[in-house]
């Protein structure tokens, strides 16, 4: 498995030019999986690079409580564009081990001037620090759900256990956001953000607890979830 992961790497590579960023860290990923995953002392080297590599390794992680641990690809990349742009790509692809999923693309840049350089022919009259100040990020995102064991008690505080029922919902997301720094560095930022969501909740059958529709036949017990249902 190693192996062929190494080699599909490297093929990767070759096909997207090796003088491309791209192509140059596809190619040292496979060189990194050939050599710590090919004998035992290089275990740890190996779960490191295929759990955390860049730009392409295993993603793993929960989804909603009561659905599962999701396993599947990720890929990140980052690229400078020109002087000022820095820029972070990123997307995964899981699935869970109760057949819920998740997948998404995500871009963030943002933007950091060049400091003009000056000759300096004095030495300066105290120690300076230089330290990164704040920068204006853009985010942009799009993001598909579907969960497949999502718990319903009804409405309010006090509802009983008794009263469970279990629906779906598949859920897209799509926007973006801008972190706007104000003040130099006071700390002080604009945030603006716009997105759009499209929801599709269903009825579950085959689950300890009955489905929505069965146990809240009517909106107003189950406010909005029926209509789509």
């Amino acid at each position: 498995m190693y192996k062929a992961l190494a080699s599909l790497l490297l093929f990767a590579s070759v096909t997207l030019a090796q003088e491309t960023q791209l192509g140059s860290d596809l190619r040292r990923e496979g060189q990194e999986l050939a050599k710590d995953c090919t004998n035992f002392k290089g275990f740890f080297g190996c779960a490191q690079t295929l759990f955390t590599g860049e730009p392409l390794h295993v993603s793993v992680g929960s989804l909603a409580p009561q659905n599962g641990v999701a396993f599947g690809p990720g890929f990140t990349f980052a690229k400078n564009l020109g002087e000022n742009w820095r820029t972070t790509t990123s997307a995964d692809a899981v699935v869970s081990t109760n057949q819920s999923w998740r997948a998404g693309i995500y871009f963030k840049a943002f933007y950091k001037p060049q400091q003009p350089i000056k000759v300096v022919t004095a030495p300066p009259a105290k120690k300076m620090e230089v330290a990164p100040g704040p920068v204006p990020t853009f985010n942009l995102y799009a993001q598909g759900i579907s969960l497949n064991n999502i718990d319903y008690y009804g409405l309010g505080n006090f509802t009983p256990r008794s009263g469970e029922a279990v629906f779906g919902l598949t859920e897209t997301i799509a926007g973006g956001n801008v972190i706007y720094p104000i003040f130099g560095n006071s700390g002080l930022a604009l945030f603006g953000e716009l997105n759009g969501r499209i929801f599709d909740p269903r009825g579950r059958t085959g689950q300890p607890a009955p489905s929505l529709p069965f146990v809240y036949p009517t909106d107003a017990l189950a406010p909005g979830q029926l209509r789509s249902m």
